[in-house]
């Protein structure tokens, strides 16, 4: 429809209506204001500035909003919701709300209005163009906490702070005369934001808290944890409220549980660990079946629900283990003693029970309460050193020796159970930090995993499974750890990738587990294996927690829960309370425990299930950062020398490279790579250089110099010196 009248005397009311009406009889949402002057024939200055105020009072009364220079949307009340906002390091950012899908995206000119972690009311849109969802800010609720860390530098004769969590997208002038003098460049500091930077002004604020010139292991660990409101301590009345838990037990409780003391029960951790969760004890049966147990902590009984203990415990949802430093979901107390299945030491714990063929299939399990003594704390290193009849370590645990090669049987069976065998194995590289004394990284070294590593981990995976099957059976509302299969572009792109490098993903039909697991068999001993499980991992969703059960895609499981780590998962603790619901039901004993309706809404679950995989993605970012601030801090005093790695991701402006030696990751930049110019090819994850034959692909190994490293900003950028190609089974190379 064209309007064909134009009346002079129109007034901004009359071209706000006529506006409307063509929009909406035209099913119009979005609208560009040139379109406006062709739909109402504005051709004058004068018609033009009418039109300027027409589209201005229609924005005042919140029928029109400008998603972008001189273009407008059409108001829908309830696409206007409330969230948060997650910057980026690039100055964009995203909108995050409960009951979207997905994050919404902020353009730079919307992240002006408001900063990461700022709660907004906004409005969602999509333009008709777009696949994805976007946002505008309308009104910023609730701002961010004033307090930032950074890195101080003297510019200009002014100071500046370079915040260390790079979604602030900005600068910070230091405005406080008093404070300057003590202030000296590279001092890492809190800065109380005072004003937020403008269109033409520079954020100002002042230094709050001087933290100290040189980054630490407890440095990195307290910035990342207040980067990502992550509370360290507990509150008073959290302590008050602990005070007299101790592990003498009446009688009444221990009535209810089943005396194990004497089951030879041990718990295998690595060496730095205190929190011990799980023991486990097997024997085997005459007919060739096995009985496995696995004790799991009671740390429901200390933990009451609705306690303030509780509360805080939900609040953290997790415990986040740094480098030397642990952030613990309980206080040390119960997570380090009461709690912990520390050895010679009565505890309380709920037992899977469960029963194996002589193939490792699942004959029969029960979960109860009892009451264990564990015989011995073992590591991973000690359990493998008995399995290899180490001399020390056998005279050491002589008394449990027949115990402990009955588990080296056990892994046997549930290596090649029909259970767990489909599950897909990333065989990823571990490194271990080693600190000096001052807390700085002084060594980088590969992590060796071994048989008992993955002992404990069937034996995990196995408790969590047939926990899921009972909690699924009596219909109760737990947080199911769901991992969905890839979607289908995911997907796409990865067997693209994986053409291009020589191999194939079942192209034919969408991939399932055993296919990812193939692949991954096939190049155990490939030059290639760590590229393409890179990429297999890249294509994969993340795990999450729901109330909705969907199976787990990466154990190729149609059910899964989390029930062995309550000391330091709440979701565990949750699966906890619901077992002892339902095995005190069926000793008539409900009332021992809890009301089944006091706690146990589906809802009120679902909603705790998704804080708490919010919880876990903030742990994982906050140890991230902390670990790259130590990396960079470390590699920084290597500027200059030369180290082998290989090439594990390809980008249009260049290729990162890992290094071996420390699975330190840096940027190759194409500019570096002399006269040369390079094309990139997406498919084969490939720079081609144009005027010659060299090229850069994924695998590849290189010799590279450290070259810039910035610790404020997590960068690290190297020089590509030469190639490496081996020769024979890598016993020899040729530099290119």
């Amino acid at each position: 429809m064209v309007v064909s009248v134009y009346k002079k005397n129109r007034s901004i009311v009359f071209l706000r209506n006529l506006l409307l009406s063509w929009m909406k009889k035209n099913n119009k949402s979005v609208i560009t204001k040139e379109q406006i002057e062709k739909v109402l024939k504005i051709a004058s200055l004068e018609e033009k500035q009418r039109l300027k105020n027409t589209l201005y009072y229609m924005e005042k009364r919140k029928e029109l909003l400008l998603i972008r220079k001189l273009t407008y949307i059409l108001i829908n009340k309830k696409n206007i919701l409330k969230g948060t906002v997650e910057g980026h390091r690039n100055g964009y950012g995203f909108f995050n709300n409960s009951h979207l899908k997905e994050s919404c995206w902020l353009s730079k000119k919307q992240m002006k209005n408001c900063i990461h972690g700022d709660l907004i009311s906004a409005y969602v849109f999509k333009m008709p163009d777009k696949k994805k969802y976007e946002a505008v800010v309308i009104k910023v609720n609730t701002v961010h906490s004033s307090f930032i860390t950074g890195k101080c530098f003297k510019r200009n004769n002014k100071f500046l702070v370079f915040p260390y969590d790079l979604r602030f997208n900005f600068q910070i002038l230091i405005v406080d005369k008093n404070k300057k003098k003590s202030v000296k460049s590279g001092f890492i500091v809190i800065v109380k934001l005072i004003k937020r930077a403008t269109k033409n002004k520079i954020a100002t604020g002042i230094v709050y808290k001087l933290l100290g010139k040189t980054m630490t292991a407890l440095l990195a660990a307290q910035i990342a944890l207040h980067n990502y409101f992550i509370p360290k301590k507990f509150s008073k009345d959290v302590q008050r409220e602990i005070i007299n838990l101790d592990d003498n037990f009446p009688d009444d409780v221990i009535n209810n549980y089943v005396d194990l003391r004497s089951l030879p029960l041990v718990t295998i951790d690595d060496e730095e660990a205190f929190d011990f969760d799980d023991a486990i004890c097997c024997r085997s049966n005459q007919d060739g079946t096995w009985n496995v147990w696995i004790a799991i902590s009671d740390v429901s009984y200390y933990v009451k629900p609705n306690s303030l203990l509780d509360e805080e415990a939900k609040n953290r949802s997790t415990s986040v283990y740094f480098p030397s430093y642990v952030v613990s979901m309980l206080p040390k107390n119960l997570s380090d003693n009461l709690c912990s299945l520390i050895p010679k030491k009565d505890r309380l714990s709920l037992v899977c029970e469960i029963i194996l063929s002589v193939k490792g299939d699942i004959l029969n399990y029960k979960h109860y309460q009892a009451i264990i003594n564990s015989h011995a704390r073992l590591t991973y290193t000690e359990l493998y050193n008995i399995w290899k009849n180490k001399k020390s370590v056998c005279i050491k645990y002589n008394k449990l020796l027949t115990d402990l090669h009955c588990l080296y049987q056990l892994y046997l069976v549930l290596k090649s159970s029909p259970v767990l065998k489909n599950k897909i194995s990333f065989k990823k590289k571990e490194y271990k930090i080693k600190l000096s004394s001052s807390l700085k990284i002084k060594d980088i070294y590969k992590k060796n995993i071994y048989n008992s590593h993955e002992l404990i981990e069937l034996c995990m995976v196995l408790a969590n499974l047939v926990t899921a099957q009972f909690l699924i059976k009596n219909e109760s509302f737990v947080p199911f750890r769901n991992h969905e299969p890839p979607d289908a572009k995911s997907i796409r792109n990865c067997q693209e990738i994986l053409h291009g490098l020589g191999f194939y993903l079942n192209k034919d039909i969408v991939p399932c587990t055993i296919d990812y697991s193939a692949i991954l068999k096939q190049l155990f001993t490939h030059s290639h294996y760590e590229i393409v499980q890179e990429l297999l991992l890249r294509s994969m969703k993340s795990a999450v927690y729901n109330v909705n059960n969907k199976g787990h895609f990466a154990l190729s499981l149609r059910c899964y829960t989390h029930f062995t780590s309550p000391i330091r998962r709440y979701p565990d603790l949750l699966v906890h309370r619901v077992l002892k619901y339902e095995i005190l039901k069926r000793k008539n004993k409900r009332k021992c425990f809890i009301n089944k309706n006091a706690l146990f809404y589906k809802d009120k679950i679902n909603k705790i299930a998704n804080y708490c995989s919010f919880a876990e993605r903030r742990a994982e970012c906050a140890v991230r950062d902390a670990i790259e601030w130590l990396k960079c801090d470390f590699i920084k005093k290597k500027l200059g020398e030369e180290f082998e790695g290989t090439i594990f991701h390809v980008v249009e402006f260049g290729f990162f490279v890992r290094l071996s030696r420390f699975l330190i990751d840096g940027l190759v930049h194409i500019s570096t790579l002399g006269d040369n110019k390079y094309f990139y090819d997406n498919q084969k994850q490939k720079l081609v250089g144009k005027s010659s034959d060299s090229f850069f692909s994924l695998g590849d190994k290189v010799i590279v110099k450290i070259h810039t490293v910035s610790t404020e900003s997590r960068k690290i950028e190297f020089l590509f010196l030469s190639k490496k190609i081996f020769l024979k089974k890598n016993k020899f190379f040729i530099n290119l």
